[in-house]
């Protein structure tokens, strides 16, 4: 056996992710505008209710706003500055993430329901019961509860 001492990037730091951008910029550079005037459409109709209202059309106008820095460092040929603007565009998800949490745990719950749910059914489990097992998990409630209030269509 022999071990090798060779220096590999991380996938998602700044020389990497200069480097994915550099390979195919112009496919990177729509792809930002595309998002960023996603998001854009998305704040501008988003509703919600008090200060949550607010707070997520700030993020999401904070999103449009780094997308669209991306985009015009990529057209500028900065690759460097472009991945710069993507960490910390990352690390501001990670911040909101933590400093919003009653906002956040819904969408990471459906994201994992969801993934559960594909592996369940793809181990054979039925996708309704997959489902009420992960309900049950994330509601904290009795598997058995969730069955009988399914059958009986509370």
């Amino acid at each position: 056996m022999s071990a090798s001492a060779e220096v590999i990037r991380a996938p998602f730091s700044p020389i990497a992710i200069a480097e994915h951008i550099a390979n195919d910029p112009e496919f990177y550079r729509r792809l930002a505008l595309f998002v960023a005037s996603e998001l854009a459409h998305e704040a501008a109709k988003y509703t919600g209710q008090g200060n949550t209202e607010q707070i997520i059309k700030g993020e999401l106008v904070a999103l449009e706003q780094g997308f669209s820095d991306v985009a015009k460092q990529i057209a500028s040929k900065a690759y460097d500055k472009a991945a710069q603007a993507i960490i910390l565009m990352r690390a501001g998800l990670v911040t909101f993430s933590e400093n919003h949490r009653q906002l956040v745990a819904n969408i990471e719950s459906l994201g994992a329901i969801c993934l559960s749910t594909y592996v369940l059914g793809a181990l054979g489990v039925p996708m309704v019961l997959s489902a009420l097992i992960l309900a049950s998990v994330v509601k904290a409630e009795k598997l058995s509860d969730l069955i009988k209030a399914w059958k009986h269509g509370e």
